[in-house]
């Protein structure tokens, strides 16, 4: 986990100050390079060869080629011993097999890499920089890029909104963005708050010419992922041994579900003893008794805290005073202060995430499997008749039957997964059914193609970050998601069970019981602590009153009790698109 920041502006406090708002992505060493046409800054995490000669920005031999990191490259063992027959490596670092591997491959070096990653590369030669985001959108980056060619690039959002205001330069808000935010609970990618911001799309490359000042070439890659030959369960595996590649500490995040449970039983599988961390949500005693469970059970080194509305309210301005991406997720909460809990041991977590979206996890993957795939994501009568109709209480259990009855994937999806539901506006469903569509023509990958990079990482990343730790998600691996795109859809919901292949692994190392079982999220119970922190109620305040008056959501045409008890979710999606809002305006 590292912060990365570069810009051709010259204003060296301004830039150092709007860097500085993320500096606790890389406690350990800020870098600065100004080569008198651009400047890069780097936070560093070390974790891969912590000695100071792999602080960044790094360099080649020639000095002439620089790179800022954010993330790791599990495979860099492998690609430095081709690296080093040509080229004369000082560090240890997975960083400089990075420069190395652009001065050989160019752009095709992507396709080599196995990890998560943003980087940006610049050939202080040719003038132009080489920028790219790993292939399941891990690691975050945002660029912008305006007509007089002023450029800049960032880990967050706020690090640009907060440059350009120092600079006087004008940003508007994304009206389309803010739109599909409240149906669907996250702005996606490409898109931001602003309309002159962009996010670097997962697997994705950039390359900006500094001459010319213009963007000149943009594109997708497909990682090279070969798993010829083995089953799943050894591919998993090989994935959980590549992400403990480290020189500090590492853990896991451990909840007793199918995912942290399985990644705990490889480990011990292999005689590898990580210490876990756990989280007590109130009223989920059930995953309390799993975890609890599994972990005597394979005799794991365990870590519990319980999480309480008083320790919501000791970390809401941590995590609130620093959001600059506005999200519907509540469990950024558990998730961070999980987070500030393990980094008193550890440096580095693995996570379960990916597991549900990869594997199909969700009841409505039962649905979503039996749907069409060709629906073009057009208005019809049924999405006519849910908005006619007035709201009851049973109205969107209602119409989720009825669009997938009739089929209508997108309808479906996005009425199971909208935290606004019948409350949104026409016009937001119907974009929000043609971005569903555009995302894929397989319903089961709606998830994946969409909640996945542009919610559960987000979350994840950010949660980590601002707790000065490293997050690793081994069920993301590019060689797992390259196998399960071979396995059928009725292998993955084998006889209905979700996840069926994750379980059928665990429940060779732990009792059945713990196996199939409910499922339990990792989110609050929102209304409840609406209700008894005073800090989240006030902010909802603020946030409707200050959304409405700059007319940047439409009036809420109900009460604010009904709000809380019915669209708690899309109450503290209003809440984070304010604070997003003045974050990246002061």
């Amino acid at each position: 986990m590292c912060g990365i920041l570069g810009t051709n502006i010259r204003d060296i406090e301004s830039i150092k100050s709007a860097a500085e708002t993320f500096a606790y992505r890389g406690p350990d060493y800020t870098g600065f390079y100004d080569s008198g046409n651009f400047i890069l800054i780097h936070h560093r995490l070390s974790i891969i060869d912590p000695d100071s000669r792999s602080n960044q920005p790094l360099f080649d031999d020639s000095g002439k080629i620089s790179i800022v990191f954010n993330g790791e490259i599990y495979n860099y063992k492998q690609i430095r011993k081709i690296l080093e027959i040509e080229y004369h490596l000082k560090t240890e670092s997975d960083t400089e097999i990075l420069i190395y591997a652009y001065k050989k491959w160019g752009k095709e070096m992507l396709r080599r890499l196995n990890g998560m990653f943003a980087f940006v590369i610049y050939d202080e030669e040719n003038q132009k920089l080489f920028m790219a985001r790993d292939h399941a959108g891990i690691k975050p980056l945002y660029y912008f890029n305006d007509i007089d060619g002023k450029f800049i690039f960032s880990s967050e959002l706020k690090g640009i909104a907060l440059l350009c205001k120092k600079e006087n330069i004008n940003l508007t808000f994304d009206k389309e963005a803010v739109e599909l935010f409240t149906a669907i609970g996250y702005i996606p990618s490409p898109m931001t708050l602003y309309n002159e911001i962009k996010h670097i799309e997962k697997s994705s490359f950039l390359e900006f010419d500094l001459k010319t000042k213009k963007i000149t070439g943009k594109g997708f890659y497909h990682p090279d992922a070969v798993s010829i030959g083995k089953d799943i369960e050894e591919v998993i595996e090989e994935s959980v041994r590549r992400n403990l590649v480290s020189d500090v500490p590492v853990g896991l995040f451990f909840s007793g579900g199918t995912d942290s449970s399985m990644i705990a039983a490889l480990l011990k599988k292999n005689n590898i003893n990580l210490e876990t961390f756990s989280i007590i949500l109130a009223g989920k005693n059930e995953d309390k008794r799993c975890f609890e469970g599994i972990a005597k059970h394979l005799n794991i080194k365990a870590h519990a805290f319980e999480f309480t509305i008083s320790d919501f309210d000791l970390i809401y301005e941590e995590i609130m005073g620093r959001i600059d991406e506005p999200c519907f997720d509540n469990s950024i909460f558990p998730t961070y202060f999980v987070s500030k809990k393990a980094a008193e041991h550890v440096k580095v977590v693995l996570s379960g995430e990916g597991g549900d979206e990869i594997f199909l996890g969700y009841p409505r993957m039962k649905n979503l499997i039996k749907m069409k795939s060709n629906q073009s994501g057009k208005m019809n009568f049924f999405d006519s008749l849910f908005f006619i109709l007035p709201d009851f209480k049973a109205k969107n259990k209602l119409f989720e039957k009825i669009f997938a009855f009739v089929g209508d994937a997108p309808a479906y999806y996005l009425l199971a997964m909208s935290p606004s539901k019948n409350i949104m506006t026409k016009n937001s469903w119907k974009k929000a059914k043609i971005l569903i569509v555009s995302s894929s023509q397989k319903p089961l990958e709606y998830d994946r193609k969409l909640y996945l990079e542009n919610d559960l990482l987000r979350k994840t990343d950010m949660a980590t970050s601002l707790a000065s730790i490293e997050g690793r998600v081994p069920l993301l691996d590019s060689e797992i998601i390259e196998t399960v795109s071979h396995l059928s859809s009725n292998t993955l919901l084998s006889g209905g069970v979700l996840k069926s292949v994750l379980k059928k692994i665990l429940e060779k190392y732990v009792p059945s019981e713990y196996v199939y079982r409910n499922k339990s999220g990792f989110g609050m119970h929102l209304s409840e602590f609406f209700e008894k922190s005073q800090k989240l109620s006030l902010d909802l305040d603020l946030a409707i009153e200050f959304l409405t008056k700059d007319k940047i959501i439409e009036p809420i045409k109900i009460s604010r009790k009904k709000l809380i008890i019915r669209y708690p979710n899309y109450a503290f999606a209003l809440v984070t698109l304010y604070r997003a809002i003045k974050n990246t305006r002061s």
